[in-house]
């Protein structure tokens, strides 16, 4: 969670639209890159590029098409194919950065993903070589399975009309595959549907509003998770999370949840207790607590004391019939161990800062014994005054996890 001077939020009507893309993909920041974002369209027409780099966070196969792409735009007749971001790798980012004009930094972002799909676009049924791989592995890799073969046959059309079709494309043919269809293919993104957009807010952003939280909800907000605990001072209650989860019901949130950022330094047993002590006592309507897991402290303990720590708290919310939910991120096995899956039933959000509402990241390296995600924290809310004068950390969901 991002922090930001204590404020008290003023209100901005910024009224968004359902056009999730135009043919040309809204481009965010992401990764080594800044652009400017449109206001008119937001949250839910942003899907950003990847941001493919040396410590990047992104699977195999975005990968495997930058490296089908690029060796096709360098004149790679066999280009290493095999999903490795190498050294290599950066050096023909650069290489087709210097080529093309654009800033040489080894990053493969939003300022150089749409120079890249666009030296292959239009690409039109009977073409063969490299961006037909390209797209074949791609499609495979969302899920519409065809063999790679280089060439654009019926197979190919027949798959990637479905991808199209199921995806929102403005081509829905399988015949044509335009910019906005190699976006899509890239990112996981879904305009036809695009998912449930949530945020969280604690004391950074201070006491909000009900007019700010209607504004929110006019903008496409269907539920909102409210820092009750936060680990300053020792670990404590923040008690404008009485006025906030109670604004945010006022506005017309009808699920509204609460979560802790727990002290590491202190007993979770007790922070436990004293949180829905204090939740009981200022009549806080809630369903579930999120558990945030984040922070350096984690590394001062063994892998076993942390795990007891974690139990502990699990233990008092289950006597007390909590519903929980767990925000965390692949650092969870640097804290707990590889082996650690005790919470793995749990909904898991994480955080991955890329402007992607979609999963297309999370298999690069599961953990906790998860399977899937129920979230995304894609948004970092960095740029001030972005909708309804509030910055916050946006969330992702494919379905409504907090009603089920």
């Amino acid at each position: 969670y991002q922090l930001y001077s204590h404020i008290t939020t003023s209100i901005t009507k910024v009224k968004l639209n359902y056009a999730l893309f135009s043919v040309t993909p809204v481009v965010v920041r992401g990764g080594n890159s800044d652009t400017s974002l449109d206001l008119s369209d937001m949250p839910v027409s942003i899907c950003g590029w990847p941001s493919l780099h040396t410590t990047g966070k992104f699977p195999e196969w975005n990968t495997r098409l930058a490296q089908y792409l690029l060796g096709f735009s360098l004149g790679e007749e066999s280009p290493v194919v095999d999903g490795v971001f190498t050294d290599h790798t950066t050096d023909e980012i650069n290489h087709y950065q210097a080529q093309t004009g654009l800033e040489v930094n080894g990053y493969l972002n939003s300022k150089t993903w749409p120079s890249l799909v666009g030296e292959v676009s239009p690409l039109l049924m009977g073409a063969e070589g490299l961006p037909v791989q390209a797209l074949q592995d791609s499609l495979t890799a969302n899920g519409y399975t065809v063999e790679v073969t280089g060439q654009y046959d019926e197979a190919t059309r027949d798959a990637l009309k479905s991808f199209q079709v199921n995806r929102g494309d403005s081509v829905v043919t399988g015949e044509e595959v335009t910019d906005q269809t190699w976006h899509l293919l890239t990112t996981q993104c879904n305009i036809s549907t695009p998912g449930h957009y949530w945020f969280d807010a604690g004391w950074p952003q201070g006491n909000i509003t009900i007019e700010t939280f209607e504004c929110l909800k006019d903008n496409n907000f269907e539920y909102t998770v409210i820092e009750c605990w936060r680990e300053k001072d020792g670990g404590s209650f923040w008690f404008e999370c009485v006025d906030n989860v109670a604004n945010a019901r006022a506005a017309g949130f009808s699920n509204v949840d609460v979560y802790g950022y727990f002290e590491r330094y202190r007993d979770a047993t007790s922070q436990a207790n004293e949180l829905l002590n204090n939740l009981t006592l200022n009549n806080v309507q809630y369903n579930a607590i999120m558990l945030d897991v984040e922070g350096d402290k984690w590394s001062e303990y063994s892998h076993e004391e942390n795990q007891e720590f974690m139990l502990s708290l699990r233990r008092v919310f289950d006597d007390a019939h909590i519903p929980m939910i767990m925000y965390a991120s692949s650092v969870w096995t640097t804290y707990f161990g590889p082996d650690f899956t005790a919470f793995k039933d749990l909904p898991l959000i994480y955080a991955h800062y890329d402007n992607i509402p979609s999963f297309y990241d999370w298999d690069y390296a599961p953990y906790g014994g998860w399977e899937h995600a129920s979230g995304k924290q894609f948004y970092d809310g960095i740029d001030p005054e972005i909708v309804c004068g509030l910055p916050l950390d946006w969330d992702w969901s494919p379905s409504p996890f907090w009603t089920q």
